[in-house]
């Protein structure tokens, strides 16, 4: 599952959703990362990461072995 096939899915499945993008990427008002969707964390060096593509990049590389 990658999240091109999960936004491709919602598109499908979720009648008048036309960008998923604005399902998936709704700005948090406030907080640590500000302006990044829910699904970014606070990493090393205050940087925000995206959850979901780590989670992604994991499985990936999990199957690789």
């Amino acid at each position: 599952l990658t999240l091109a096939h999960l936004k491709s899915d919602i598109e499908t499945t979720v009648p008048g959703i036309t960008k998923v993008l604005s399902m998936l990427d709704i700005p948090q008002a406030s907080g640590e990362c500000a302006g990044k969707s829910y699904f970014h964390q606070m990493g090393i060096g205050s940087v925000c990461f995206s959850v979901l593509e780590k989670y992604e990049q994991d499985i990936s590389c999990l199957n690789s072995t």
